[in-house]
């Protein structure tokens, strides 16, 4: 019974392929043995995170593009994209030249695969679960056993120049220039060094790479920091630079802590933490507030704390501690009302028994006889007569008249009293007054 190999190669039982053993031979070398050993092949891909699937039959010595050695990948589209090979138990050797415009991931269906951009080539092998680097299977302790120059070594794609003859891979560091090719892994054991002379080295090891002159970078791309939270902080040194993950920020070493790097956002939380402490201190629990304009609540206007109308139809006037009037916060007292005034009005009856008192315009005092001459008229307490005659009337004498009328006469007092709605307000003006109270 007929059987293949990994790579498909006819095995012919015994006994079997009678009259044709020839062609199934010349299929197997022509093909089966010949495609994986020299043979290259044209393999269209897609960009775009398409998976480019090739084709693969086990049982099948006919030629198959997923057995070639070479696999020379065209076609367009940009971005990136997969590119799987069978997985074939015995394990299996490619050759990738990306000729494409895209950046081919070369995979197993279910495994990992190796990235070869656009333009590049790479030597990869297909270990029977992933696609790894070739170079993963050489032995020694680098990519190279053994490789010593005492001048120039030349190569495809590199000039390596060796200022005295030594090995690349062993534990004897060597010192020389490369100066074209490209690297897709350079590892050691110790310290690795690289540049034109130790001032301008850069220096690898495990952890940290020193850079002893200026860094620059050039594009359009960013830089990423490290990233970690609090807890996971290295022994700081002076112009450490990290991404902190507990607190959201960058933050720097400085020589005493660390401090977060500031930010747009963080800049105008601390100028209206300022301002807001500004307010705070001028305007204080019990502040009274005025505004001529709006009558809008201050909590509102200012920002903050809790405000109640105050003094709604008052004057503010200052403590007195030795006034019991107003010696107390909060007191109030005084009036707006007008102050009240009594009025009386009617009329007093003057009796018969009441003096009356005016002016006395003429007396005539009449004689009882017709005697002629002076009349002597005793006057009351008087020891001298009072004599009268036709014309005038001498001595000292008193008079005393007394009102018979029987009528009485009457008069009235009369008071008028004016009125004033603010007569008791001092000079003022109307504005709004609030009170902070929390």
């Amino acid at each position: 019974m007929t059987t293949y190999s990994n790579l498909g190669i006819a095995l012919i039982g015994t006994g079997e392929e009678s009259g044709t053993w020839g062609t199934v031979t010349n299929t197997n070398l022509q093909y089966a043995l010949q495609e994986p050993i020299a043979n290259s092949v044209n393999v269209a891909v897609s960009g775009g995170g398409a998976t480019n699937t090739m084709t693969w039959n086990a049982s099948s010595n006919a030629s198959q593009p997923a057995r070639f050695l070479r696999l020379n990948l065209t076609g367009s589209g940009g971005g990136t994209g997969n590119l799987v090979v069978p997985t074939l138990s015995g394990g299996k050797n490619y050759i990738i030249n990306n000729a494409s415009n895209s950046a081919m991931t070369v995979k197993t269906a279910s495994g990992s695969g190796i990235l070869v951009p656009a333009g590049n080539s790479r030597s990869v092998y297909q270990d029977g679960t992933n696609v790894v680097l070739t170079s993963n299977y050489f032995t020694g302790t680098g990519d190279f056993g053994a490789l010593s120059a005492s001048g120039t070594v030349s190569g495809n794609g590199f000039v390596a120049r060796f200022a005295t003859p030594g090995p690349i891979g062993d534990g004897t560091p060597s010192t020389g220039a490369f100066t074209t090719g490209a690297f897709t892994t350079l590892t050691n054991t110790g310290n690795t060094t690289l540049g034109d002379a130790a001032g301008d080295s850069v220096i690898f090891n495990a952890s940290t790479a020193t850079i002893p002159n200026n860094l620059t970078l050039s594009g359009t791309g960013s830089i990423t920091l490290p990233v970690g939270t609090t807890a996971q902080r290295p022994t700081p040194a002076v112009g450490m630079l990290r991404y902190n993950s507990t607190l959201s920020t960058a933050e720097q070493y400085a020589g005493s802590a660390w401090t977060g790097i500031p930010t747009t956002a963080s800049i105008t939380a601390l100028i209206d933490a300022a301002v807001l402490a500004g307010k705070l201190a001028l305007y204080p629990v019990g502040t009274i507030y005025t505004q001529a304009g709006v009558s809008t609540n201050p909590s509102s206007l200012l920002g903050f704390g809790t405000w109640e109308a105050f003094g709604t139809g008052r004057v503010l006037v200052g403590l007195d501690a030795g006034n019991a009037l107003i010696d107390t916060l909060g007191e109030t007292g005084g009036s707006a009302n007008s102050p009240a005034v009594n009025t009386t009005t009617g009329s007093t009856a003057l009796t018969a028994a009441q003096t009356k008192q005016g002016n006395l315009s003429s007396v005539r005092l009449t004689q009882t006889s017709n005697s002629a001459g002076p009349v002597a008229i005793p006057a009351t307490g008087e020891s001298a007569a009072v004599n009268v005659d036709a014309n005038s009337v001498s001595g000292s004498f008193g008079l005393q008249f007394t009102n018979n009328s029987s009528t009485s006469d009457t008069h009235t007092h009369s008071v008028t009293n004016g009125t004033t709605t603010n007569a008791n307000y001092q000079p003022f003006i109307v504005v709004y007054m609030w009170k902070r109270t929390a």
